[in-house]
């Protein structure tokens, strides 16, 4: 199995030296513009990234993170592969694995806001399940700044700060979590906890 997978990283290395100048050529053609002016990279590997998901969706979380890592391995600047790995780590419960990815995740151009804050918001959760309060705090602020209007992020931080028993920045979550999505039933009970 080693061996097929080296094989296959070669071959896939030696398949993208021949074709420099082809690849030139299309680069300045597809490539889009995201925000602020980034380059979003080619993405190539598609069919892979879909039956990752296949296979996430049928709860096949190792062929999922295999397929993941094919699509990393073809494309090592996109966010998206990483997140979606961590994913399948996490239902493995294999969070130092994920953590590794969402770091990844966080240091690639992202996708878009909200799944930067999807990533910021799943690390914190890995670090209030490994009690590390003050890392999922600074997570959790990261994502409400990346994603201002994401009633989750500021849900996620009001139930952090009312388990440190900080109810007056819980209380200001709660009313702009209200706000922003009026039938979510859980930001009543809590605000009014």
């Amino acid at each position: 199995m080693r061996k097929f997978i080296m094989a296959l990283i070669i071959g896939v290395l030696l398949v993208g030296s021949l074709f420099p100048a082809s690849a030139q050529d299309t680069t300045s053609a597809q490539n889009q513009t995201g925000q602020q002016g980034q380059s979003i990279p080619i993405v190539t590997g598609l069919d892979v990234y879909q039956r990752a998901g296949t296979a996430f969706d049928a709860k096949d979380y190792k062929k999922a993170i295999t397929d993941y890592s094919l699509f990393i391995l073809l494309n090592p600047t996109v966010a998206e592969g990483y997140f979606q790995r961590a994913q399948g780590y996490i239902q493995l419960d294999n969070l130092d694995a994920a953590l590794i990815d969402l770091n990844r995740t966080l240091e690639l151009p992202p996708a878009s806001p909200t799944a930067n804050a999807q990533a910021y918001m799943m690390r914190a959760a890995i670090y209030i399940q490994r009690e590390q309060t003050a890392d999922a705090l600074a997570d959790l602020n990261a994502a409400v700044k990346t994603a201002p209007d994401s009633a989750d992020a500021l849900y996620r931080r009001a139930r952090l700060y009312l388990t440190q028993e900080q109810y007056e920045a819980a209380l200001a979550d709660l009313n702009e979590v209200v706000r922003l999505a009026p039938d979510f039933s859980d930001a009543y009970y809590f605000r009014a906890l």
